[in-house]
């Protein structure tokens, strides 16, 4: 039997670990207010300042699905194509974890990277899986959150 090619070429593996561009958000009261309200939230630490303030936070927090609704996503770098056509693809989901409280008035940087390129046999034949991470820094550059996603072409 013919041993078939790899999807994953020199190419790919060259764009492992680059960055693409990074995106800067504001986090403020009225976005948060807002959110909260379509997700229909309502825990104090978010909502209300004299309450947030004698908490162990100091102020406002943001909840972590905040980053999660937020469509302004960093730019990735962009993966060459594989050597064979891979019509369909799926989102292979994703991780989130969540490293210290978002506060109201942080201003947060989030870089994008393409983590891995791996193949996979699978029923339908050989699956190439995309990973790209985007870690999320307050003004102080301490990481308040990173995610993890996959893509599935098959």
């Amino acid at each position: 039997m013919a041993q078939q090619q790899s999807l994953v070429t020199a190419e790919m593996k060259a764009v492992i670990g680059k960055k693409g561009k990074s995106v800067v958000v504001d986090v403020e009261k009225g976005w948060v207010k807002r959110f909260c309200t379509s997700v229909g939230e309502t825990n104090p630490l978010y909502l209300n300042e004299k309450v947030a303030k004698k908490s162990k936070y100091g102020g406002l927090i943001a909840p972590p699905g905040l980053l999660m609704g937020l469509y302004l996503v960093p730019e990735l770098p962009r993966a060459p194509e594989p050597p064979v056509r891979l019509p369909r693809g799926v989102d292979g989901g994703g991780t989130w974890t969540f490293i210290r409280p978002i506060m109201v008035g942080d201003t947060l940087t989030g870089t994008g990277k393409i983590k891995d390129i791996y193949q996979r046999d699978g029923r339908a034949g050989p699956m190439l899986f995309s990973e790209t991470e985007v870690t999320w820094r307050n003004q102080k550059r301490q990481v308040v959150a990173r995610m993890v996603g996959r893509t599935i072409r098959y």
